[in-house]
């Protein structure tokens, strides 16, 4: 049965996990849904919602429909298409085409574990925030099976839930190896995204890209322009705040080493670009992290007592409401 939230969205199928004799740091499937972003109102940002610290969010898309976002723009999404995030981030987004006419359909799931957030931030780093998701493979069944439970409740054993959680991420590994077109210009600038992400610690500027790709400059800034709609340069500094923001928020690492980490030598230039794209210096940016995690320990300890859980307004508000 479809379940209207909003006008601008809905759920066709959802369902909570409750798994039995948890293991502890095991991947751990919380929530999972079936549902349709509606009108241009729909944005990931702007609906409310509870910290959840160390959730993820993988959005598989069924439909055209959808964007990507980030600070750099827009990017529209394709079905087979998935989108990664981590609970809390504000750097990246997805959002409703408004050049789109129809639903925007997708299926989400929701899981915790840090043996899962390992492998997500390996994935991350390597082939960047869409990855490629077979919408006729097995994996996929399997996820659309237990999202059209009827009770809304899917009881698992601590195994089989994080065998279910890593045969999703392995199969955005193996799928997201390849590029989804073997030629052209999105070819091109897949090669230099995973290029940029797999040199994050050098100083890499756009020749210098062009070279190891054997394509002149200009050749490289058109090809980023038609595809993504942002120059090279601006993709490079892009990457290095997004690794930078990701171990801010997960190490403990002293800003500097993180600086290090993703190929600045000056803190000026860093700390400009670290302002430029995450809007605050990277100080504020890991305290305002910690200030999540702490204010969700009461609400954790509170909701933990309730058995039932109300339809989740948003699929990021799939909490412990």
């Amino acid at each position: 049965m479809r379940k209207p939230l909003t006008d601008n969205q809905r759920l066709d199928h959802y369902v909570w996990f409750r798994v039995t004799s948890e293991i502890e740091g095991a991947p751990v499937p919380f929530f999972i849904c079936q549902g349709s972003a509606l009108t241009p109102e729909y944005h990931s940002l702007t609906n409310i919602q509870q910290p959840m610290p160390d959730h993820i969010i993988i959005k598989i898309c069924l439909s055209h429909g959808g964007l990507y976002g980030s600070a750099q723009g827009k990017v529209p999404l394709k079905p087979g298409q998935a989108i990664v995030r981590i609970f809390g981030e504000r750097e990246v987004w997805d959002c409703y085409d408004p050049n789109h006419s129809g639903p925007w359909e997708f299926l989400g799931l929701i899981f915790r574990g840090p043996a899962a957030m390992v492998v997500v931030q390996g994935l991350i780093k390597q082939f960047g925030r869409i990855l490629s998701f077979p919408l006729d493979g097995p994996a996929l069944q399997r996820l659309m099976t237990i999202s059209k439970q009827p009770s809304h409740f899917f009881d698992i054993a601590a195994a089989d839930a994080g065998r279910l959680v890593m045969e999703v991420l392995m199969t955005l590994a193996e799928h997201s190896e390849e590029p989804q077109t073997s030629h052209g210009s999105d070819h091109l600038v897949y090669q230099a995204v995973r290029t940029i992400q797999q040199r994050i610690e050098d100083d890499l500027n756009v020749s210098e890209l062009a070279d190891i790709l054997d394509v002149s400059r200009e050749h490289l800034a058109r090809s980023f322009r038609e595809t993504l709609g942002q120059g090279p340069a601006s993709r490079i500094t892009q990457e290095k705040i997004s690794e930078a923001c990701r171990l801010l928020r997960y190490t403990q690492l002293p800003i500097k080493s993180v600086m290090h980490r993703v190929g600045y030598t000056s803190n000026t230039v860093f700390y400009r670009a670290f302002r430029r794209f995450a809007g605050m210096p990277p100080g504020q940016f890991r305290q305002q992290g910690r200030l999540l995690v702490s204010s969700h320990f009461a609400d954790v300890v509170a909701d933990s007592i309730h058995s039932e859980k109300a339809v989740p307004t948003n699929l990021e508000e799939s909490d412990h409401d």
